[in-house]
């Protein structure tokens, strides 16, 4: 597996990905192409946020992203954006992904959302080593 800093030739795939998997996501819009290609011009601009397309034997399988965020007494990893195709399911692959983040910013506290419909999604995250905290509200 390799994590790859997303490139105007993903935009594409990346947007169709994340549309199919809108369920998902607090904000549940359509991305257009247009909205798309403003999302990764000021993504360039975005200093301490990496988006990251996820290849598996040189097929693009998934997204993910890490926003560093400093507050409180320190700072820490907050994981975004996590997609797998559904054609690559099962195969452990975000939990994959998640270990490469680890292992490349060792020693740093990460933190991930997920909403609470998304039970396997939750089941995953657990699985690669997270604990609930907290339950955020959205109104």
């Amino acid at each position: 597996m390799e994590l790859k800093v997303i490139t105007t030739q993903d935009l594409e795939w990346a947007r169709k990905l994340r549309n199919k998997n809108r369920k998902h996501f607090v904000q549940k819009h359509i991305i257009t192409e247009e909205g798309q290609k403003e999302w990764y011009k000021n993504l360039q601009k975005e200093k301490d946020i990496s988006f990251y397309i996820i290849w598996v034997d040189c097929i693009k399988v998934g997204t993910i992203s890490t926003k560093h965020c400093f507050g409180y007494n320190e700072g820490f990893i907050e994981i975004h954006n996590v997609l797998i195709d559904e054609k690559y399911r099962g195969q452990g692959l975000t939990k994959q992904a998640i270990g490469i983040l680890r292992e490349f910013n060792e020693g740093e506290l990460f933190r991930i959302e997920a909403l609470v419909t998304n039970e396997p999604a939750l089941r995953v995250y657990i699985n690669a080593g997270f604990e609930s905290h907290a339950i955020v509200l959205y109104g």
